[in-house]
């Protein structure tokens, strides 16, 4: 953009200098503005090449007010060329150095020129006398020429920012709407219609709520499910930070079922606003394996076998069976949150350093003998099986605890 705009200024600036001289009733005996403007543009590109785009845009845009500033001292043109020229240098500075380098250049400007007309009122500047009604006409239409193409970049920046952030959508499979809660009006964004089917779509697509939950949700607890959340947001609208998610399925243009996850929440008291994700791949990979946690779960829950999933970090109890609370005394409150240290099931604290450690390094532990005691005190002897596991994205240690006090006693 930096180097668009310098040869937007170049080419507008030197057609001025050309043309002005031949159609301006007076030639102007001095041109200073102008070198200056070129003069910025050359220094501009000798620091851009090295990389410092932001100190070339802050050096381009001050040579050329400096140039207005001239302007305006020099030729006594305050209120013809150099008010849309500064016009312009303000445009620059909002697309090259942001919104507050605008305001600032604003200020400056307003400033110098209620500074340079009362210098002249009092006849401490005398301007030049007007070269005529051309000379003004022909800084008039180049400066609003530049101000055309700077805007020109500036919607083509929106634009382009606009698509990019539309493919990102799209790539993620993410889409927008909004809802009012009280005419029930549906506003879905172009992503969200892509995630429906429409390729083509161009912009937003309006319709009502219950002509979306007919046409496009599938299954009728879906419809219900999203009609009740609506229902208990009426009833919560103060609460404006409050997000739901929920997952349900829609049917695409061309009949094809996917499964896409909601969340929203309500932006004031009579919009909601909200995103949609295609997660079709990722539910049915869960649903497909849910009959298989359900049989592990049900392993973990009646195994005879003490078991314990721990956090390896430390330490404290993320889930136990029925069979642990049983061996040690303990109930599930006492437990879960808690570590074994906490819970005083070592007797001897160096034991349980010197078998983690071990864990830490070969990851499964089979058979190990230790000595643990029970809430009452009571010692057990028993055999531990050990493991690392990530559950969840968190390293786990599943640990197995077998019983054998009694076994040990009719050894003795």
């Amino acid at each position: 953009m930096l180097y668009g705009i310098m040869l937007s200024c170049g080419a507008v600036i030197i057609s001025y200098r050309i043309l002005h001289p031949i159609l301006a009733e007076k030639s102007k005996g001095a041109y200073a503005a102008t070198y200056l403007i070129l003069a910025a543009i050359i220094v501009c590109h000798s620091i851009a090449k090295s990389g410092r785009i932001l100190l070339a845009s802050h050096v381009l845009i001050g040579i050329e007010w400096l140039a207005a500033f001239f302007g305006m001292i020099r030729e006594g043109a305050t209120q013809t060329v150099v008010f849309p020229f500064c016009l312009s240098l303000i445009l620059i500075s909002a697309l090259l150095l942001g919104i507050r380098a605008a305001y600032f250049y604003t200020l400056l400007a307003i400033a110098v020129e209620i500074t340079s007309t009362y210098l002249i009122q009092i006849e401490v500047i005398r301007p030049a006398k007007s070269a005529g009604p051309w000379s003004s006409l022909i800084g008039e239409i180049g400066s609003f020429i530049l101000a055309a193409i700077l805007m020109k970049y500036a919607l083509f920046g929106f634009r382009t920012v606009k698509t990019e952030l539309s493919e990102v959508q799209r790539y993620a499979k993410l889409g927008g709407w909004s809802l009012n809660i009280q005419t029930l009006e549906l506003v879905l964004s172009k992503e969200y219609q892509y995630l429906l089917g429409y390729d083509d779509a161009k912009e937003s697509k309006t319709l009502h709520l219950s002509t979306f939950l007919n046409t496009y949700v599938v299954d009728e607890k879906d419809k219900t499910h999203i009609l009740d959340i609506l229902a208990k947001s009426q009833t919560q609208k103060e609460i404006t930070d409050c997000t739901v998610e929920f997952v349900y399925q829609i049917r695409r243009k061309d009949g094809q079922h996917r499964f896409l996850a909601g969340k929203g929440k309500l932006r004031d008291s009579a919009v909601g606003i909200g995103t949609a994700q295609d997660i079709t791949e990722r539910h049915l990979a869960e649903e497909a394996l849910r009959p298989a946690q359900e049989i592990y779960s049900k392993v973990f829950t009646f195994s005879p076998i003490a078991t314990t999933i721990s956090s390896a970090h430390d330490g404290r109890y993320v889930e136990v069976n029925d069979s642990f609370l049983n061996l040690f005394g303990f109930t599930r409150e006492e437990t879960i949150g808690k570590t074994s240290i906490e819970l005083n099931i070592w007797p001897d604290p160096a034991q349980r350093k010197e078998y983690f450690d071990k864990l830490s390094q070969k990851n499964v532990l089979v058979d190990e003998e230790l000595i643990f005691q029970g809430k009452n005190g009571k010692i057990i002897h028993a055999e531990c099986y050990s493991t690392l596991a990530e559950i969840n994205g968190k390293l786990c240690a599943i640990n197995l605890v077998k019983d054998i006090s009694e076994k040990r006693k009719r050894n003795l």
